[in-house]
This record gives structure tokens, C-alpha cells and sequence, in this order.
């Protein structure tokens, strides 16, 4: 194994052991939720995806993906989540 992936494979350790969440709200671009996916299969974090709860499943299960692990954030429906970023 190269350098570069034990460094890779040392911080996804450490970040499982953290059991920390991840936030990513590029939920348009595939890459964001095959991340995710995998993030929350090896459990190196918890993985949250910020956007329509039904435009994420439609998306994850046209890519063949599951959400199983993957927390969703629907900012239409939790104001009080964007009320200090609105001025």
C-alpha cells in the first residue's frame, strides 16, 4: 500500500473512531452521494445530505445507492435551521 493511501486509511480510521458527522450539500453532483454512500457503509462517519428528503432518495435510487446510514437534512422543513444565516 502506498504512503498516500495508509495516510488516507489513518485518518478514515481516526474519523470513525470520532463518530462524527460529515455535512455535504452538493446534492446535484453524483460524486457528493456515492461519497456518502460509502461513507456510511465502512462507517467512517456519519454522513448527512442537506436537500429534499424525496428529491435525495429519487436521486441515491436512480444511482443503485441506498440510504441506509445516511441522515437527511430538509431545510424546507427545519426554518429553524436557516433563520440565523436569513438576515
Amino acid at each position: 500500500m502506498s504512503a498516500q493511501k495508509k495516510a488516507v486509511q489513518r485518518i478514515l480510521e481516526k474519523a470513525a473512531s470520532l463518530d462524527r458527522k460529515i455535512v455535504l450539500p452538493e446534492i446535484w453532483d453524483d460524486r457528493t452521494l456515492k461519497a456518502a454512500s460509502i461513507l456510511a457503509e465502512k462507517r467512517n462517519c456519519r454522513p448527512v445530505l442537506v436537500g429534499s428528503n424525496d428529491g435525495i432518495s429519487a436521486k441515491l435510487d436512480s444511482l443503485g445507492l441506498t440510504n441506509k446510514g445516511i441522515e437527511t437534512i430538509d431545510p424546507e422543513n427545519r426554518p429553524e435551521l436557516t433563520a440565523s444565516f436569513a438576515d
